[in-house]
């Protein structure tokens, strides 16, 4: 046998190896049911942030869900809580897959600059979360279709409840306070405030067409069952009251007295998004090797199968 069909031979022996190995890994990989040592790092240094984020925002002294929701779009649209201190909106981006955090594919994303409605309301939840502030993640629809023909999907969907989620194309937050409840659209950092009122969501801060909110949705986000349809409108009073806190909170940031102390939480966790980030690309490009030996297999079984 010649030196080179020897190097060919090898080569091949070592492909087959690491395609049976690979194989094998497809078989037992699942992060639902047991994190691999890659998605628990994640867990734990994002734990150590979302701690950070909770001191900041003691330190500035809030504690609402107005202006915790606030607090956490700033932090996002303004770079804080990204490596490269900067965010973009991004559409189309691929999660990881069968996290075993729920939320955690999405939240982490925020890490990395990038961001879409998905990742901002998990980001946003798991903040007010850690805030042990009471909110939910809610199914809505962003159009500008005629509000009666809006009206007749949510009527239609009551007796199709499975199918909700068909013209549901955007998510913002809910939020439970003591004495009123409201929904919030981080998605620009200017936070839209929105209050509940005959099955739709209309803004108080902007002028925009009401969106329909689909509350058998719900079990595709959170775990208990809430009926956003029968949320209650705000009152004068607590349009003013979240108005108040959203200037408080926007003055806080603006004071040229606490620059020293985001550019001080960001060195602090600056590191934390590396970590996080580095072991996101792992994880990403192990699932895209595992997607693509999927489909190969499928490939050799159907032309077998032929």
């Amino acid at each position: 046998m010649s030196q080179a069909s020897v190097f060919s031979f090898k080569e091949k022996w070592r492909e087959l190896k690491e395609e049976v190995l690979l194989t094998k890994e497809c078989l037992v990989y699942n992060p639902e049911k047991k994190s691999t040592a890659d998605h628990l790092e994640i867990i734990e240094n994002n734990h150590i942030v979302m701690e950070h984020v909770q001191e900041l925002a003691q330190f500035f002294g809030f504690s609402t869900g107005t202006e915790i929701a606030y607090f956490a779009a700033i932090l996002i649209h303004s770079g804080y809580l990204s490596e490269g201190s900067s965010f973009q909106y991004k559409k189309g981006i691929q999660d990881l897959k069968n996290f075993f955090s729920p939320f955690m594919s999405e939240e982490i994303e925020i890490f990395r600059g990038t961001g879409s409605c998905r990742h901002i309301a998990a980001m946003e939840k798991a903040v007010l979360n850690q805030m042990k502030i009471k909110n939910s993640i809610v199914s809505t629809a962003f159009t500008d279709a005629d509000p009666s023909i809006q009206w007749m999907w949510l009527f239609l969907y009551q007796f199709h409840k499975n199918h909700s989620s068909s013209k549901a194309n955007h998510v913002i937050n809910y939020i439970e306070e003591e004495n009123y409840s409201f929904f919030v659209d981080a998605t620009n950092e200017y936070l839209n405030v929105l209050e509940g009122k005959d099955q739709f969501v209309h803004s108080c801060v902007f002028n925009t067409v009401p969106m329909p909110l689909f509350s058998y949705d719900y079990f595709v986000f959170n775990d208990e069952f809430v009926d956003f349809r029968q949320v209650q409108p705000l009152t004068v009073f607590q349009k003013e009251d979240i108005h108040e806190k959203l200037s408080h909170v926007r003055s806080v940031f603006l004071s040229s007295s606490n620059d020293g102390v985001l550019r001080g939480f960001f060195a602090q966790n600056r590191g934390y998004y590396h970590k996080i980030n580095q072991v996101h690309q792992r994880i990403e490009e192990k699932e895209q090797r595992m997607d693509e030996l999927i489909k190969s297999l499928k490939k050799k079984n159907n032309s077998c199968q032929l």
